[in-house]
């Protein structure tokens, strides 16, 4: 567990702020210690990047890092830079992991996989209060062995919310299952 987060006289809010997510990604992305979520996500947190198929607040933080850490077997983030600024803290990093657990029920691919990320997250009072995220869909897909524009093409058939990084995902599970049936 990381050191309690207790401003000091010399901290400043983006300070405190940064080890927050330093923490997040430490400790419950890399570790899967989903206790922290509680001590540090807001109960209303908003994310606007969601697993297909999370619940609002907490619980869906819950379902979406679960998630990550069921297809990839040894899932490990690495933060390559973070910056923080007032009540926003934006990072890029890089995920690695074995895709160990295809979407929607697909089959594994057993493939070692790495990609980008880029996230920015709000926080207030000491909490993550909202969270937006966009990856390297292409890099990861095309490690996959699937093509990226059969995916942006089944989009438009599964794209119902207009939300673009939800729709990659959920085209990129209809593709595995249309893959996996012989389709």
């Amino acid at each position: 567990m990381g050191p309690p987060l207790v401003m000091t006289p010399h901290q400043s809010s983006s300070e405190t702020n940064e080890a927050v997510i330093r923490r997040v990604y430490a400790e419950i992305v890399n570790h899967g210690q989903f206790d922290l979520i509680d001590e540090l996500y807001r109960p209303d947190v908003v994310d606007h990047d969601p697993f297909p198929g999370a619940p609002d607040g907490r619980e869906g933080v819950r379902f979406t890092l679960g998630r990550l850490r069921q297809m990839y077997s040894d899932v490990e983030v690495t933060i390559e830079h973070l910056t923080a600024h007032d009540d926003k803290v934006t990072l890029r990093s890089t995920m690695r992991g074995t895709f160990a657990r295809g979407l929607r029920g697909t089959p594994s691919t057993d493939r070692r996989v790495e990609y980008d990320a880029v996230v920015v997250f709000r926080l207030k009072d000491g909490l993550i209060a909202e969270r937006w995220a966009t990856l390297t869909i292409d890099r990861l897909l095309d490690q996959l062995g699937v093509d990226a524009a059969d995916v942006r093409s089944s989009r438009i058939e599964v794209d119902v919310s207009g939300d673009k990084s939800t729709s990659m995902l959920r085209a990129l599970g209809e593709l595995l299952t249309k893959s996996s049936a012989g389709t």
